[in-house]
């Protein structure tokens, strides 16, 4: 049921011109599950973050996100805390042609988090949960590009959740509630029964040049021979599911 339900996640985000990524299982394309913990700092910039937490409380929420990373003992490995990353990294350190923007990839990622700090935040059924999967979007593009093409893919959610008959709201999240290389970021939740609230499905964030500076992703404007300049990076995830197919916590 899981691996049907990523499927037609995939398959929609698809029609909508998002390009499916190098798969690295089959059936369905997939991120690693395992990544250097130097790709998921400086996407996340954690340090930076850890610095700056005695000057501004609302950095707690960042450094948070940092130390729910299950790391590899005696490695500079770490498992995905979140698909946006190793996504993130496939085009690190490049340069692209303006003509080749934007650049849309989804992918299936296995995502694990420590939960730090989430003790008793849901105590009945399986919404925070230490593994789970989710249909990552994310998008490369120009500075003017960047907002249309983050409007799109909460568009994208939108369709998908009315599709498959869900209850829901979208909310344009406060800054108190955005982490680190969130310029400006939506959810998505709908009405859990079980839960007897509203739960989160899905968010869209435009990050900006955020993570595109720190992993030194450029693209060369027209006309020929201008200087490189930084990308801007959209990421949404379509849908969240826990391993046994109910619904999980987002990432990312």
């Amino acid at each position: 049921m899981e691996n049907r339900f990523a499927h037609y996640c995939l398959v929609f985000s698809k029609q909508h011109q998002v390009l499916v990524s190098v798969s690295c299982i089959t059936p369905v394309p997939a991120t690693c599950s395992i990544i250097r913990t130097t790709l998921h700092s400086t996407c996340m910039d954690c340090k930076a973050q850890s610095s700056v937490l005695m000057h501004h409380r609302l950095s707690l929420l960042c450094l948070l996100c940092c130390l729910q990373v299950y790391s590899i003992k005696d490695s500079n490995l770490c498992l995905t805390g979140t698909a946006e990353v190793p996504l993130a990294g496939v085009y690190m350190d490049k340069v692209l042609l303006e003509q080749e923007l934007p650049v849309k990839m989804v992918a299936f990622g296995r995502c694990f988090r420590t939960e730090a700090g989430a003790a008793g935040a849901a105590g009945k059924g399986l919404y925070r949960v230490h593994q789970f999967t989710k249909v990552e979007m994310f998008v490369l593009s120009t500075p003017g590009q960047s907002d249309a093409l983050h409007q799109e893919l909460i568009n994208i959610e939108q369709e998908l959740f009315t599709e498959l008959g869900l209850h829901f709201k979208v909310l344009d999240m406060p800054s108190g509630d955005l982490g680190a290389p969130a310029y400006r970021k939506f959810d998505v939740e709908a009405w859990m029964p079980g839960l007897q609230r509203y739960g989160e499905l899905s968010s869209a964030s435009n990050c900006t040049d955020y993570q595109s500076r720190r992993l030194n992703i450029r693209y060369r404007p027209n006309p020929k021979g201008a200087a490189a300049a930084e990308e801007q990076q959209a990421n949404g995830s379509s849908s969240n599911s826990s391993s046994n197919g109910k619904q999980g916590r987002k990432g990312g």
